[in-house]
């Protein structure tokens, strides 16, 4: 009986994991087959209890669904949800990369690799449970374009005064449009929109994230410095706030701060879990500072986290070949191309792996590579 027992809790947690894929498989299909009814999937009361716990709206809206507000959140909530791929060509795929459960196993989040119009991305969606089903409550981009729980607070639930009410409203339509020139490279418009968002006077929360896009536009504009200090004035206030973990990271990289870059992505991980592209900033920059065992092992865990991203599995290639570990690096070379025979001609370029590039089992694994590809 004590064997089945504890058989039983150590099965639980991963039904739990299997059932929040499973939750994330089903809104998959309702926002890739653009179901008008996608907005069922999302637990609504959670949704407002998350703005309600940033301070966006007022304590106890969430007990309260009859206002006009609630109704216009709740009217519209399948086309907010919707907007990230109605934006940007439409959704195509959404792959979980890692589920992690909180301690009394009644939420998760999980990290995906998210596919819209055909360009890849990292979201995080948070999933809490519903007696043995799980609903997705809130989700965000990880490039910092998006946040459901902020743009939500465009229908303003639970905010009486119409002054207030505008204000969020315009505020947070405003950062939306900002983030959209974001996301589609017009880094000024975004800067520019953003300013607009500033003189409706938000709530702190949606201040934070108006500053925070903004620090990501002056980073796509070269101010690395600019957008660093965006990043820690609001991790001042907002310290769970991956994107701008992430955002600094990316500055002090850029800025050539490699050890500051890799405590930030460090700490970005640890929020997220396992994202290829950080654990890659985390390995170029330990290159750069001369640690070529924990670059390797940096490399390792980003290829790990997702088999399919050929940056992580490209740059362990190279470290293996460069730190004499030649069999391994034919072998993960051997896996990169079995996956993706196209990707033969990236796959060992750079400083460096001249000599490996002319072994023959190498030679032999890129020719082979190439005409699978060429068929």
């Amino acid at each position: 009986m004590t064997i089945v027992l504890l058989l039983a809790l150590a099965a639980a947690p991963q039904e739990r994991e299997t059932k929040v894929r499973d939750a994330i498989v089903a809104l998959e299909k309702g926002l890739t087959t653009k179901d008008e009814s996608v907005g069922d999937q999302i637990d609504l009361l959670r949704l407002v209890k998350e703005m309600e716990r940033r301070g966006s709206i007022p304590d106890g809206t969430s007990d309260g669904f009859r206002n006009r507000g609630m109704r216009r959140l709740e009217e519209n909530l399948s086309t907010i949800v919707s907007a990230p791929g109605a934006l940007n060509g439409g959704w195509d795929r959404i792959e979980p990369l890692s589920v992690r459960l909180n301690g009394a196993g009644d939420e998760a989040q999980a990290l995906c690799r998210v596919t819209i119009g055909g360009k890849k991305g990292k979201f995080r969606f948070w999933l809490t449970r519903a007696g043995d089903s799980w609903k997705t409550f809130d989700y965000e981009n990880l490039d910092g374009t998006y946040r459901l729980s902020v743009i939500g607070l465009q229908y303003a639930p639970g905010v009486s005064d119409d002054e207030d009410r505008n204000a969020l409203r315009d505020a947070v339509m405003t950062l939306q449009r900002g983030a959209v020139y974001l996301s589609k490279g017009e880094a000024r418009g975004a800067r520019d929109a953003l300013e607009m968002a500033r003189q409706s006077e938000p709530p702190a929360y949606v201040k934070d994230w108006i500053e925070l896009v903004d620090g990501l536009a002056l980073n796509a504009l070269g101010n690395s410095s600019g957008g660093l200090k965006a990043a820690e004035r609001v991790l001042v206030r907002q310290q769970d706030l991956a994107v701008a973990h992430r955002l600094k990271a990316t500055c002090h990289a850029s800025l050539g701060e490699h050890a500051k870059a890799i405590l930030a992505a460090k700490e970005y991980l640890r929020i997220v879990g396992d994202d290829p592209e950080a654990w890659v900033l985390v390995g170029e920059a330990s290159e750069k500072l001369g640690q070529a065992d924990e670059a390797l092992e940096a490399y390792r865990k980003a290829a790990e986290a997702d088999p399919q991203d050929r940056t992580s599995r490209c740059r362990l290639v190279a470290a293996l070949a460069i730190a004499g570990k030649r069999e391994t690096a034919v072998q993960e070379l051997r896996t990169l191309l079995d996956r993706h025979p196209e990707w033969h001609a990236s796959a060992v370029t750079g400083q460096g792996l001249e000599e490996f590039r002319k072994l023959p089992a190498v030679q032999e694994l890129l020719d082979n590579a190439r005409g699978r590809a060429q068929k």
